[in-house]
């Protein structure tokens, strides 16, 4: 396949540190991170399109009042889970590039490891 034809890209880096922000809008909760890479560069804001990680904050969400949800989840995804990410030994985000759009394209999380595990949740 010719290099002009592909529409997306996908790189593989080591991270030193992850933040987690909730972004809610009338239709869903939209997780988002700030990345600090190995060599030192900092990624802000990337849309967070991972599977588990947006159905550990979709399970995150359930139940009780949004505003509370809201706030209970991102206490724990920068904490505890923060933490778990941050001291693993595979410390891994995959940076996505997306198709374009309107002919533009922006850079989104594609995957991080480690994957969160169901026992996160309690």
């Amino acid at each position: 396949m010719s290099p002009y034809a592909a529409s997306r890209s996908v790189s593989g880096c080591v991270l030193q540190d992850v933040r987690f922000e909730i972004f809610v809008d009338e239709e869903e909760a939209r997780l988002r991170c700030r990345l600090l890479l190995a060599s030192g560069e900092a990624l802000h804001s990337l849309p967070v399109v991972d599977r588990q990680w947006n159905w550990l904050l979709q399970r995150f969400l359930e139940g009780g009042s949004a505003a509370e949800n809201v706030a209970g989840a991102r206490k724990k995804l920068n904490g505890e889970i923060r933490e778990r990410v941050v001291q693993s030994k595979c410390r891994l985000a995959r940076i996505g590039l997306t198709r374009p759009k309107e002919e533009r394209c922006w850079l989104m999380l594609d995957s991080l490891f480690p994957e969160p595990q169901e026992s996160w949740l309690e």
